[in-house]
């Protein structure tokens, strides 16, 4: 993890006041798992230890002697795989009920408390005995599907082999013949119940149809679709009639028109010129016969030529023509007579005006018959759609009648052929004990005592507030781990003689290789070795350090910053005489002040004799460029501290050198401890850059 994104993290949880120190316990790797065991291992033997014996106890003292039987039948009805019913089966339509035939609902059935009552009674127990002491009677354990077949596995339970075997045999029996007899019942039930519905659909069948014939007397119609069609028919031959009616009245007013419009072209008088000899009487007589012609015209345009009134003129006529004829023409004159033409024009004219007057008048009675059928029509529709509806619901009522008649007979015929619901495929092996299970208590009392006594030493971890394990530390930091320092055997120096050699001395240099890294990043070349208390070993981390810087080539000092606690001199075999005090104070220069060690490029500066106030010197303007000295004059500049949560004095160097070093001993260092001197570190500018986990016992190189 790049530095800057772990201060970031750090600080983000700073400021939000989000407390990270408490874990679950999916967090501890396997590691550490067997890491807690063997810290906690007493507490765990004592658990295993005792739970082992209280099963022992259970097994041998209050354990019941129990034998078990496993048994196969097979059950009629449906399965997850098979359909639920035949539709053309009248029995299975009407008799078989999904519930009682899914053989899954079956196995709950068999393991129902009437079905073992009643089995206990055919075994010999008397149902008083089966209320008071259920425990010890045979009992079904369990009843599995064998896959999605029809088949089913039962394992029954007794206390002696005896009753097991007794329980197992009479179990397929009593469950059997009760749903034999619950079906045999229930077709019963059914027959009764068709002939109940058949009762009353022949009623409502009785009263659909009276009520039909009621409706069509009232309104005098036999059959309601007969009669529309009949009305219907009789308006189209109205309409049809009406169609041709307009057609002639469309021709009688165009010959009315017609003619009316010949009437100008046709005079009503005309000259005529006649010789007479007797003037007077040949002209009368002449009139008298053309008024005579003119009346037989006019009479022949409306009767026949047979006509009495015709043949009374042709007569009058004849007989006028004969006085003509007999008074001579001895004068001819001129005068004015009326047109013959016009005369006939204008009975052909009146002809024609009575014609259209017939037909219009023959438009206006039909238009009122094609009204009066419609009429008709619609005063019959709501009875056709009455009728419609109940001929409808008689058709149905005659179909469901029909159906539950067959239904019925059906039944009749078929309620004997009931198939035996149970039966047996396989006995089984003998009974044989299953209870008490000795191995098996042993092993879940020891599973157990070990589980328990797991959790007790996670409580116990948990409730001391130690950091226990790296992911802890890493937490509630929220940086990166840098180095993980394996425990030492205490017969060895603190610090590393050999580091060519001895294989500790791996994870100094994987501390030097993580901080240089980080501080190349800041660019700075100053770094606060610090913890939560004292005795973490944050000193014997700082000198071990400083020795794998040396020996990488950089020249290296380490500063005795805890002025309260002086360690470093001695850890070096130097003398505790001049150092960081006395520099600050002006009495001595640094450079006399310093120390060389036995390592190439390695020196120290105690933290000096003189009594002075720690929090003050470390924070004065003096120690300031007193620092700036130290980071000119050495590649890397090491500052050994008191732990930052007890004493001011670190945080003080904080506000000066800024990165610091984390030093944690896992089993020791304390978790709200550790995140509230972190906090206090943060607050002070403090760049917390890395983490080491001193004395670590998951450490991969520990040394014994």
């Amino acid at each position: 993890m790049p530095a800057a994104s772990s201060y970031a993290s750090a600080e983000h949880k700073t400021m939000t006041g989000t407390s990270i120190a408490s874990l679950n316990v999916s967090d501890l790797t396997f590691q550490e798992l067997i890491g807690l065991f063997i810290r906690r291992k007493w507490i765990i033997l004592i658990c295993i230890l005792v739970f082992g014996t209280l099963g022992w106890l259970y097994s041998s003292k209050f354990s019941a002697t129990e034998f078990s039987k496993e048994f196969k039948v097979v059950i009629a009805g449906r399965t997850q795989s098979s359909p639920a019913v035949n539709p053309g089966d009248a029995l299975e339509s009407f008799t078989v009920r999904e519930t009682q035939y899914d053989v899954l609902t079956q196995i709950s059935m068999i393991q129902s408390g009437d079905v073992q009552l009643a089995t206990l009674k055919a075994i010999g127990f008397s149902e008083a005995e089966a209320i008071k002491d259920p425990d010890s009677m045979p009992r079904i354990k369990s009843v599995t599907q064998v896959g999605v077949s029809n088949t089913v596995a039962i394992v029954v339970t007794a206390a002696t082999k005896q009753g097991a075997e007794d329980f197992a045999r009479e179990l397929p029996n009593v469950y059997g013949s009760s749903i034999k007899s619950d079906q045999t019942a229930m077709i019963n039930e059914i027959v009764q119940e068709l002939d109940n519905d058949i009762f009353n659909l022949s009623k409502d069948l009785s009263d659909k149809q009276t009520e039909l014939v009621s409706l069509l007397s009232q309104n005098e119609i036999i059959d309601a679709a007969t009669e529309a069609r009949s009305r219907v028919g009789e308006q189209h031959q109205a309409e049809n009639s009406l169609a041709a009616a307009q057609a002639d009245l469309a021709g009688a007013e165009a010959k009315l028109n017609e003619l009316i419009g010949q009437t100008a072209g046709i005079p009503e008088y005309i000259d005529e010129v006649t010789s007479v000899t007797n003037r007077d009487e040949l002209e009368a007589a002449k009139k008298a016969l053309r008024d005579l012609e003119s009346d037989r015209a006019i009479a022949i345009i409306t009767y026949a030529a047979d006509h009495p009134i015709v043949e009374e003129l042709d007569t009058k006529i004849k007989a006028q023509k004969a006085v003509v004829d007999a008074t001579p023409d001895t004068v001819e004159t001129t005068r004015s007579v009326k047109n013959a033409a016009f005369a006939e024009h204008q009975l052909r004219l009146r002809s024609a005006e009575a014609d259209r007057s017939s037909a219009d008048a023959r438009v206006i009675s039909l238009a009122v018959e094609v009204q009066n059928r419609q009429a008709d029509i619609d005063g019959l529709e709501p009875v056709r759609r009455d009728s419609l509806l109940l001929e409808s619901e008689i058709d149905e009522l005659k179909a469901a009648l029909t159906k539950k008649r067959a239904a019925r007979d059906d039944l009749a015929i078929r309620s004997s052929r009931v198939l035996e619901p149970v039966q047996n495929l396989d006995a089984g092996t003998e009974a044989g004990q299953t209870k008490p299970r000795w191995l098996m208590n042993l092993l879940l009392s020891v599973v157990f005592g070990m589980t328990f006594g797991a959790l007790i030493a996670i409580t116990r971890d948990l409730a001391l507030d130690h950091v226990n394990h790296p992911s802890e530390a890493a937490a509630i930091a929220g940086v990166d781990i840098l180095a993980r320092i394996p425990i030492r055997a205490s017969s060895r120096q603190p610090i590393i003689s050999d580091p060519e050699t001895a294989r500790a001395f791996e994870s100094y240099r994987i501390l030097r290789a993580g901080l240089l890294l980080r501080l190349r990043e800041e660019n700075e070349s100053a770094v606060i070795v610090t913890g939560t208390n004292s005795g973490e070993g944050k000193s014997v981390v700082t000198g071990n350090l400083a020795v794998a810087m040396a020996s990488d080539g950089l020249r290296t000092l380490v500063v005795d910053a805890n002025m309260r606690n002086s360690s470093m001199p001695q850890l070096f075999s130097r003398a505790a005489n001049q150092g960081l005090a006395e520099v600050i104070s002006g009495s001595v220069s640094l450079q006399a002040a310093i120390q060389d060690t036995e390592y190439s490029g390695l020196q120290i500066l105690g933290a000096g004799s003189l009594e002075v106030s720690p929090t003050e010197a470390l924070s004065s303007p003096e120690m300031m460029s007193l620092v700036e000295q130290m980071k000119a004059g050495w590649d890397i500049v090491i500052f050994d501290t008191a732990g930052a949560g007890s004493v001011a004095d670190t945080l003080e160097l904080t506000r000066i050198v800024k990165n610091v070093l984390f030093v944690v001993q896992p089993e020791k260092t304390n978790k709200s401890r550790m995140e509230q001197t972190l906090s206090f570190l943060r607050r002070a500018e403090g760049r917390i850059i890395g983490l080491v986990l001193n004395k670590d016992p998951g450490a991969k190189d520990r040394i014994s």
